[in-house]
């Protein structure tokens, strides 16, 4: 953000907030351009009559547009800057700004309208504040890091698979967990597994016998979520495995046609990975139980 546009949009905030405008009636200049009146050929705001050419009507209109607020919002956020604050404050001792902070002083929000609608005094101000786009980057690159999402609850043997966690997933099927268990939609931890692109957990899960044939409620295996969810590695070792390549789920596809009539599929387009499903399908076997 170079100065020509960065700093008159701190300086006007800054303004306002030393004049002891309120923060909600914070301007937003390029939103109340088509709303808010100027003068012909953009004179200064004339100090002893800060209200002169503001409609009132127009003004209550434009800070109750969105746009208006959200724009409000944006400058507050780059006067939240220190050195901002700092840099702009030092202007209130320049004497060729003195007519202005003494109109917005005077005048507040329709006087500070003015200012912002006028391109001499905008110049004015950023040429002024100079270029402070090095102050807002300094500012972003110390604000604190957003905490780490929340933990998933693991409470069952489909939580840890859904959430590719190996340890739990030994843990359960050591105490004797099913794990051939289902949840209402009819899925299994191998489901989840193969969705997740959980190898570690789906071979686990093979090992202790988890079904390559459990269907969930709109009739898909694991490897139909493995393929539809464009898990390379889970198709392989499934397929490996002795899933069934050409069984459909209820709407008529196999796990190959998952892959191949979804252009968004990661594995669309993977020939290694078509061929080692139409090689499944071509071996037989709809897994029905």
């Amino acid at each position: 953000m170079r100065a020509a546009a960065a700093a008159p949009a701190a300086g006007r905030a800054a303004a306002r907030r030393q004049a002891g405008v309120p923060r909600s009636a914070a301007g937003a200049r390029r939103a109340h351009k088509a709303s808010t009146p100027r003068a012909a050929a953009g004179p200064t705001p004339d100090p002893a009559n800060p209200l002169a050419g503001v409609d009132p009507a127009a003004l209550e209109a434009a800070m109750a547009d969105p746009a208006v607020q959200a724009q409000m919002a944006e400058m507050q956020a780059v006067m939240r800057n220190e050195a901002v604050q700092a840099r702009f404050a030092a202007l209130r001792a320049d004497p060729d700004l003195a007519p202005m902070f003494a109109a917005i002083q005077e005048g507040g929000m329709p006087a500070l309208m003015q200012f912002m609608n006028d391109p001499e005094w905008l110049a004015k101000v950023g040429g002024k504040m100079g270029d402070v786009s090095e102050l807002l980057a300094a500012q972003q690159a110390s604000a604190p890091t957003p905490p780490p999402p929340a933990a998933t609850q693991i409470n069952s043997l489909l939580d840890a698979a859904k959430a590719g966690d190996l340890e739990a997933v030994e843990d359960y099927i050591a105490i004797g967990r099913d794990v051939n268990e289902a949840d209402q939609g009819g899925r299994t931890p191998l489901h989840f597994a193969a969705g997740v692109g959980a190898c570690d957990v789906a071979r686990e899960l093979l090992a202790a016998g988890a079904s390559l044939t459990a269907v969930d409620s709109e009739g898909n295996m694991p490897l139909h979520y493995a393929a539809g969810y464009g898990r390379g590695a889970l198709v392989e070792m499934l397929v490996a495995a002795g899933a069934p390549g050409a069984a459909e789920n209820a709407r008529g596809q196999s796990p190959v046609e998952l892959v191949t009539s979804e252009p968004r599929n990661p594995l669309h387009g993977n020939a290694d990975i078509v061929r080692v499903l139409e090689n499944a399908a071509m071996a037989g076997g709809g897994g029905d139980e």
